[in-house]
């Protein structure tokens, strides 16, 4: 029987499975959806139950079709969405909710956090800001509010770590997404005594550290017996899902960049060593690669922006299937192919869910402007998209203060598939843009690294010079485009500063989650 190597990429809207040859030629695939819960508040829950019935589906999936070409797995490489938390009682269950990674409703615990630790320093050991994005708040929000559950937690697990648990029962984590808590010293690659001692957290709840790249045991007879996926396949922790994505994409020298837009959109650039901004804008983290680190500045809400405003411009109907929302999207990108550059003076904000890099406001909203009795559908569909070009371009300006100038980005994900937003993209970062030959950067990148673990290749380069498709010609930006989205920019950054200064963000927060002072009755 041949061989396979099954890389399992857990995003935020869906699990996705692919088995590859060793050669890189895709075999077979699979994918799972699911679904957030949000609310008013900013709390964003995903139920745990997902992740299993994801795992169960994609693993029988993918088994099935493997035996039918005669396959045999050689391992599974595991890569997934970061920051999110996970209660694991003492036997074992996971707790009905996690609290995900863009969960938005921590601002008393980062209040709480900053109390207790000089944020600079914290950056300096960490390599994150003190926000809601990441593990630490939402630890302490458990702590606070389901006292319980905490009590309970015999492990605080994210997605990669409970997804590793189902497939071989060990508790692992590894540095990638240890780098993603707020309580990971980056530089010395350890759980912080300091930070975990200051915020009342126990080490025994977090799970036990490896590298990037880790092969952590075999899938179990348990699994075997629930999916049919055989028993006895080694798993590899290839690392969080902009990372790994990284290395799929080829960014793993100085002087490139990779942009990937998902549910978020991320910039990522490689480092030698951590780097920190002096104005703590930007992120750093380890990277997939052991010995090296990232630094990165993201968006929250991009891909899942545009695939919500699909909706409100489309049919009345909400869509009941993958086909019906494949088609709202196409929809939507005719839509923004039929409006000129600028979308005739429509400006959209897509923070939907707070902002990251490089404004760090938990309370921005997503906001339409510039809006006059002319405007069109089509004009709003192409603002969305111009104005997650644009956020990324400013996140890009950000890193090159920290790793020089950036010569050439190599974008991917969902949108990427579109050629308008690659060409937005390459006007509004002003350097040449490749597009990834697969939007399935993450996975492809888990590929990689199972190669470097099983030792079919020396270093990721070398798998990826070997096994990486040839992408197409750069796209080159134009000087006029760059320009407009510039003023664009400059538009957004002031209204974003005019109304985080005068306190309207957090009265708007107020107003949508009916806390305002009412009349009695």
């Amino acid at each position: 029987m041949g061989e396979v190597i099954v890389a399992l990429d857990a995003g935020t809207s869906s699990l996705r499975g692919v088995a590859y040859e060793p050669t890189g030629k895709r075999r077979a695939g699979a994918s799972f959806p699911y679904t957030p819960e949000y609310h008013p508040d900013g709390r964003v829950r995903q139920a745990t139950s997902n992740w299993v019935d994801a795992l169960d589906e994609v693993l029988s999936a993918l088994s099935d079709d493997l035996t039918r070409q005669k396959l045999k797995p050689l391992c599974v490489s595991l890569t997934s969405q970061r920051a999110s938390v996970i209660p694991v009682d003492r036997k074992g269950t996971a707790a009905a909710f996690a609290l995900m990674w863009h969960d938005r409703s921590t601002a008393d615990e980062c209040r709480h956090i900053r109390e207790v630790f000089d944020e600079r320093e914290l950056y300096h050991t960490t390599g994150l800001r003190v926000d809601s994005y990441f593990s630490a708040p939402k630890i302490v929000w458990l702590r606070n509010h389901d006292p319980e559950t905490f009590s309970e937690s015999a492990k605080l697990l994210g997605v990669q770590d409970f997804i590793a648990y189902l497939l071989t029962g060990e508790v692992v984590t590894d540095h990638t997404q240890a780098s993603r808590t707020l309580l990971f010293d980056i530089s010395s690659r350890r759980w912080d005594e300091a930070i975990l001692a200051g915020l009342g957290v126990s080490q025994e709840k977090l799970p036990e550290l490896v590298a990037p790249g880790t092969a952590i045991g075999n899938t179990s007879a348990e699994l075997s017996a629930r999916c049919g996926f055989p028993s006895g396949v080694p798993v590899i922790l290839a690392g969080g899902d902009q990372q790994v994505a990284a290395v799929g994409m080829g960014v793993i020298e100085p002087e490139n960049a990779a942009a990937n837009t998902g549910t978020g959109s991320f910039v990522v650039a490689p480092l030698d060593a951590p780097a920190f901004h002096p104005d703590l804008r930007t992120l750093c983290s380890c990277a997939a690669v052991p010995d090296m680190w990232i630094a990165e500045a993201g968006v929250l809400t991009t891909g899942t922006v545009y695939r919500w405003m699909s909706r409100q411009l489309g049919p009345a109907e909400e869509p009941t299937g993958g086909k019906e929302m494949d088609a709202l999207l196409a929809r939507m990108n005719e839509l923004a192919s039929e409006a000129p550059m600028g979308a005739n003076g429509v400006l959209v904000f897509p923070h939907f869910s707070g902002a990251a890099a490089p404004h760090w406001n938990a309370d921005a909203r997503g906001m339409i402007v510039n809006l006059s009795l002319s405007s069109t559908r089509a004009d709003i569909a192409r603002a969305c998209l111009e104005a997650i070009a644009g956020e990324l371009a400013v996140n890009l300006g950000e890193l090159s203060r920290l790793c020089g100038e950036i010569r050439q980005v190599t974008v991917a994900g969902g949108l990427s598939e579109f050629a308008l937003f690659d060409r937005m993209q390459a006007d509004a970062f002003g350097v040449p843009v490749s597009v990834n030959p697969t939007a399935e950067a993450s996975a492809f990148g888990a590929l990689l690294s199972a190669c470097v673990t099983m030792g079919i290749y020396g270093d990721h380069a070398a798998a990826h010079r070997a096994l990486a498709k040839a992408p197409g010609e750069p796209i080159h930006p134009n000087a006029a485009a760059h320009a407009h989205f510039a003023e664009q920019m400059g538009i957004r950054m002031a209204m974003h500063d005019t109304l985080r200064e005068a306190g309207l963000y957090r009265r708007m927060r107020r107003l949508a989650a009916g806390d305002w002072p009412k009349e009695s009755s």
